[in-house]
């Protein structure tokens, strides 16, 4: 099958059924994700849900974070079990919170910090993203309908400092940003401008490390009707946008946006829904090629899977599915492993539903990671390491290792997948040495590296290194 085939629906999920609106998928660690989201009476949940690589799902477990209100709740991991979320609470005033959930997704129901970023009230859509440090930017619709950004201190611990800076970067109208990082210290977003179902329009701006905001350039993408817009990374300094455009179409568009955050012209344009396609989330497949879910006609959900070339040229649609026929809303899409996809959507009953879809995707390059030694001694050690990520495929998994950072010695191999370790227990070594390793993984893709580590054997006491010796 081509890259980008849709083969078919998994399973399906109904996670919530009293609501679901605007769910936002993330990854906690293993096969577990969550998702948060607008749950029955407006207000706020986040449920931790197992997501198995084969598409199968597990134990929901959930926290009701705002008994009052949490719309369009966006959230964001800070440091080792410490996530955040930023939502449109209470009075529509602009509100992140932060809590605790564990990588076996249990979650900690008493909240570490709530902040109010603006108390203005009218907070539409904010989305957070992590700059650099302790520094992270929310991007809204704030009062007035007005375009706003800020940058705020949360602290590894889950504490959030004051406000750092504001922009009010459209004063007319500025809704449903959706921001993306461009290199160094510059960012652009795509968002609404004007006034609902105004043009899309592109700006970019810098935020240093300390929060510090500065204007670069905008340009609209489309001079017309737009809503809620997805920018992603095609290659170098090409990037596409999916979003509602004229009539309410499903529309791509492809555009440059340089280093320094120079904003070129479109470059191709695909209206990949002519009937109706909006709130459109992308995500790469592989080999230039991209799946969209989207709320199709009759609000039913849809997927395309699209090929765009590195210059930004549209090569067009590789396959199509409607993965509900009842009703597909704020579609959230994410891929879980090689061709297994999720879909986080509004679905039949205003439920909140997850959907697993298999698309056909190539595999990519392994990920590992070298681990310190463990049970070192005499003339033994036992090498660790960790398998980060098999590109979509088991991996033969083993050590180099040596006397030198030439390693010159290669263990025997294991075979595992993603999220799993493993280990070689070493012999021979002479006391008193240095010997130095690192982990390897190997895909039908490549052979892939963790970092060199090393460590001392230790030691010899006289007899007892002799006696050691003849044991082996």
């Amino acid at each position: 099958m081509a890259i980008g085939d849709i083969i078919g629906e998994i399973r399906s999920l109904d996670f919530d059924t009293t609501g679901g609106t605007s769910p936002k998928t993330f990854h906690i660690a293993g096969t577990i994700y969550g998702v948060a989201y607008q749950g029955f009476g407006n207000d706020g949940y986040v449920k931790t849900i197992p997501i198995q690589n084969d598409g199968t799902f597990g134990v929901v477990k959930s926290l009701e974070f705002d008994l009052v209100q949490g719309r369009a709740p966006w959230p964001i991991h800070i440091s080792g079990d410490v996530y955040a979320i930023a939502y449109s609470g209470p009075g529509n005033n602009g509100i992140i919170k932060t809590l605790h959930i564990a990588d076996n997704g249990d979650i900690d129901p008493v909240i570490i910090a709530t902040f109010t970023f603006e108390a203005g009230g009218g907070v539409v859509e904010p989305v957070i993203v992590h700059v650099g440090g302790t520094t992270y930017a929310v991007f809204y619709g704030g009062p007035g309908n007005d375009g706003w950004l800020k940058t705020i201190t949360i602290n590894n611990d889950g504490t959030i400092d004051a406000v750092l800076q504001s922009l009010e970067f459209d004063t007319a109208y500025g809704l449903y940003s959706d921001p993306i990082h461009i290199a160094g210290n510059v960012w652009a977003f795509a968002y609404t401008a004007n006034a609902m179902f105004g043009p899309g329009r592109i700006r970019t701006v810098t935020i240093s490390d300390a929060g510090i905001i500065g204007s670069i350039a905008s340009g609209d993408y489309d001079a017309n009707q737009t809503s809620r817009p997805d920018i992603f990374h095609i290659s170098g300094n090409v990037y596409g946008i999916v979003y509602g455009g004229p009539g309410n179409d499903g529309w791509l568009k492809t555009v440059t946006i340089s280093a320094a955050g120079v904003i070129g012209a479109v470059i191709n344009f695909l209206e990949f829904d002519i009937v109706y396609g909006t709130s459109p989330r992308a995500v790469p497949v592989g080999e230039n090629v991209w799946a969209i879910a989207y709320t199709g006609p009759d609000n039913d959900g849809w997927l395309r899977t699209i090929g765009i070339a590195n210059d930004g040229t549209i090569t067009g649609q590789v396959d199509f599915h409607e993965y509900d026929t009842d009703r597909g809303s704020y579609s959230d899409i994410i891929h879980i492993y090689r061709n297994v996809y999720a879909v986080a959507y509004l679905g039949p009953g205003l439920d909140g539903w997850l959907k697993t879809i298999e698309i056909t995707t190539p595999a990519v390059a392994p990920t590992v990671t070298s681990n310190p030694a463990t049970g070192v001694g005499l003339i033994l050690a036992n090498i660790n390491g960790g398998l980060d990520d098999d590109g979509g495929e088991p991996c033969e998994c083993g050590f180099e290792w040596g006397p030198t950072i030439a390693y010159g010695l290669t263990t025997q191999t294991d075979s595992k997948i993603k999220g799993e370790t493993f280990s070689q227990l070493i012999r021979g070594l002479f006391p008193g040495r240095a010997y130095y390793f690192r982990a390897f993984a190997t895909n039908s893709v490549t052979t892939a590296y963790g970092a060199g580590l090393s460590f001392h054997s230790k030691p010899s006491v006289s007899r007892a290194y002799a006696l050691a010796r003849e044991e082996l």
